[in-house]
C-alpha cells in the first residue's frame, strides 16, 4: 500500500509538472504573438506615416533631376528646329523615367514614372554658341558686336559660360576684352585680361552710364592662373572655376541675368579666344546676323544659335501601398531658385 501511495503521488506530481510546463509554453506563445502583433502594427503605422514623405522626396528628385538632365541635353545637342529639341526632350525624359522606375522598384514597394505632358506646352529659347576655339569677333571681323538686336528690348540671359585662352588675352589696358550687360537704365561690364606677371585678372564696373567704359574698376587677380592654359567663367553663377579669389567681385553677376531683359555685347573680341555659350528666352531678340548651325559655320569660327528647351511640363505618377497620386508641374530649366 505504501508503494502504491508513493506511485500515485509521483504520478500526480508529474502531471502537475507537465501542466505547469504546458501553461508556461502557452503564456510564452501568447507573449510572442502579442509582441509580434504590436511590432507589425508599429511597422505598418511607421510605413504609412513615412509614405507621403517618401513620395514628396521622390517628386523633388524627379523635378531636379529632369531639370539638370534637360540642361545637359541643351548643351550637348544642336537642334535646328523646335521639333528636334522636343524629340531630344521626350527621348531623354523617357529614358530617365525608365531608370527611375527600376531604381525605386528595387529598393521599395513603390512605382514611380513620369513623362512630358505635351510638346505643345514646351517653351523654347535659344542658345548662342562659339565652340571652335577661335576669337570672339563676329562674322565679317567685327570686334565689337551685340548678341541681341540693337533696336530690341533684349532678352533674359541665363547659363552664360565662357572659357578663355590665357595666352590670347591682352594686357591691362583699354584694349582688353570685356563683356557688357546692357540694361534699360544701367550697364555692367567685366574686363578680362592678363597681368604683367602672366596671370589672369578681371575688373568689374557696375551701373556705368555707357556700354564701353574707360578701363577702370578694382583689379582682382586669379592666383596661380599663370600656369593655366584656360580659365572658365560661370557668369550666371557668379564664379570662376577653380578660383574663388574673385567671387565677391564677380558674384553680383549671378543676379544680373535672372529677371531683367538685357542685351549682351562683346568689346575687343579680337583680344580673346576660346569658347562661350549662353541661353536666352526669346530667339526673336537675337542679332539677325546670327545663323542656325551649318557645316560652313563650324568651319568659319563664327558664332551661331540653336533651339533650346526653356520650360516644360511633366506629369509624375507615384503609387505604393499607402499613397497614390498624379501631379503635373512646370520645370524651368535654368531657374536655380527652386
Amino acid at each position: 500500500m505504501v508503494g502504491f501511495a508513493f506511485d500515485e503521488r509521483s504520478e500526480r506530481a508529474q502531471l502537475i509538472l507537465v501542466g505547469a510546463v504546458a501553461i508556461a509554453f502557452i503564456v510564452l506563445g501568447l507573449a510572442v504573438v502579442f509582441n509580434t502583433v504590436l511590432y507589425t502594427e508599429n511597422v505598418a503605422s511607421t510605413g504609412a506615416a513615412s509614405a507621403p514623405r517618401d513620395a514628396q522626396i521622390l517628386n523633388r528628385e524627379v523635378e531636379l533631376g529632369s531639370q539638370r538632365l534637360v540642361e545637359r541635353v541643351n548643351h550637348q545637342t544642336k537642334p535646328k528646329l523646335p521639333s528636334q529639341a522636343n524629340a531630344n526632350l521626350t527621348e531623354n525624359l523617357s529614358a530617365y523615367s525608365d531608370n527611375m522606375t527600376k531604381v525605386v522598384g528595387a529598393s521599395s514597394p513603390a512605382l514611380v514614372s513620369f513623362s512630358l505632358t505635351s510638346v505643345a506646352d514646351v517653351t523654347h529659347g535659344a542658345r548662342i554658341r562659339d565652340d571652335d576655339g577661335s576669337d570672339f569677333k563676329f562674322g565679317g571681323g567685327a570686334k565689337n558686336w551685340t548678341v541681341m538686336q540693337s533696336s530690341g528690348d533684349g532678352a533674359i540671359v541665363r547659363d552664360f559660360d565662357m572659357t578663355v585662352d590665357r595666352s590670347s588675352l591682352e594686357g591691362a589696358s583699354q584694349d582688353a576684352f570685356h563683356v557688357a550687360w546692357l540694361g534699360p537704365s544701367n550697364n555692367h561690364v567685366v574686363w578680362i585680361y592678363e597681368t604683367a606677371g602672366g596671370q589672369v585678372a578681371i575688373r568689374t564696373v557696375n551701373n556705368t552710364a555707357k556700354p564701353g567704359p574707360d578701363f577702370s574698376g578694382t583689379e582682382c587677380v586669379l592666383p596661380g592662373s599663370d600656369s593655366a592654359s584656360t580659365v572658365t567663367f560661370n557668369f550666371s553663377d557668379g564664379n570662376i572655376e577653380g578660383y574663388d579669389a574673385c567671387d565677391a567681385q564677380l558674384g553680383p553677376w549671378a543676379t544680373i541675368d535672372n529677371g531683367t531683359t538685357r542685351n549682351v555685347k562683346f568689346f575687343r573680341g579680337d583680344n580673346a579666344t576660346g569658347r562661350y555659350s549662353l541661353a536666352v528666352n526669346d530667339q526673336s531678340e537675337l542679332n539677325p546676323s546670327l545663323n542656325l548651325p551649318t557645316d560652313s559655320l563650324f568651319d568659319s569660327g563664327d558664332p551661331y544659335w540653336t533651339w533650346d528647351v526653356w520650360e516644360f511640363e511633366v506629369e509624375v505618377r507615384y503609387e505604393s501601398g499607402q499613397v497614390s497620386y498624379t501631379e503635373e508641374y512646370y520645370v524651368e530649366v535654368y531657374n536655380r531658385s527652386r
